[in-house]
């Protein structure tokens, strides 16, 4: 790519939860990005989600927080088993507050600090729900559904995304989200 003063054009392949994620990070940022899924309609798979205090941060900053707060269900703990079906450890998603001791200074007084762990928990969603509250905050004109990638290439700094109804898109990025492989 080279260096230019407007944002990178982003093309993303596949509109799975990956994709749609990202697109709504993109669209959040003001930078231009198209979406292409090879699925006419994206069928609800899937049963239920865990979703961590490590991304509902990212829900606020994307407007969507509140929204996944209806949809999601707030697990304070969850169980691991073992083959044999005993149990094997038990696991709290509460928020917590940590106390750390700090010595300080020559005189080794200690200072007691509290510090908050992220301050969210942890929720289990189904995954459909999931995937439409992302869904939705992605413009209809910016994703194309029934679209297959056939080739990516490169011409003249550009990433040119080739698909099997004979239709090139130009960009400066592909992002690949079509799969867990």
């Amino acid at each position: 790519m080279t260096a230019r003063a407007d944002k990178p054009k982003v093309l993303i392949v596949g509109a799975g939860l990956g994709g749609l994620m990202f697109g709504a990070l993109l669209e959040k940022s003001g930078v231009p990005y198209t979406i292409f899924e090879r699925a006419t309609i994206v069928k609800p798979l899937g049963s239920a989600m865990s979703v961590g205090p490590t991304l509902l941060p990212i829900f606020q900053q994307l407007g969507i927080y509140d929204e996944f707060l209806t949809i999601g269900k707030y697990g304070t703990h969850s169980d691991t088993y073992n083959k044999s079906l005993k149990p094997y450890k038990r696991s709290d998603h509460r928020p917590f507050k940590l106390q750390i001791r700090v010595l300080v200074g020559l005189t080794n007084e200690p200072l007691i600090h509290d510090l908050n762990s992220t301050g969210y928990g942890q929720y289990i969603v189904a995954r459909p729900k999931y995937y439409e509250l992302f869904l939705k905050q992605i413009p209809s004109h910016k994703i194309h559904f029934g679209h297959r990638v056939l080739n990516v290439t490169e011409e003249n700094d550009k990433a040119i995304v080739h698909l099997s109804n004979n239709q090139t898109y130009e960009g400066d990025i592909v992002v690949g989200a079509d799969g867990a492989y």
